[in-house]
């Protein structure tokens, strides 16, 4: 019974840690990538149409932060320097 309990509390930390990684540095993704979105020219957001940019700037933010957090724990240290 002990070791069970400690087993879901290990799996429930590992979740929360990894949950917590990947939403961090999907803020951070977006955030950068939002900025960058702000300094283009008038021009380019002409042509470019709002909804569009604001959906791949989540998306691949989403995406990025999914597949870094999929990683095992050596790579993904790696990653993230």
């Amino acid at each position: 019974l002990v070791i069970t309990a400690l087993e879901h509390g290990l799996a429930v930390a590992d979740e929360y840690v990894t949950t917590k990684l990947d939403q961090s540095m999907v803020l951070d993704l977006r955030t950068d990538m939002f900025r960058h979105v702000q300094r283009l020219s008038q021009a380019f957001h002409d042509r470019k149409r709002t909804g569009a940019l604001m959906f791949e700037i989540n998306s691949q933010a989403s995406a990025v932060g999914g597949i870094t957090v999929a990683m095992p724990p050596r790579p993904r240290q790696f990653a993230m320097t």
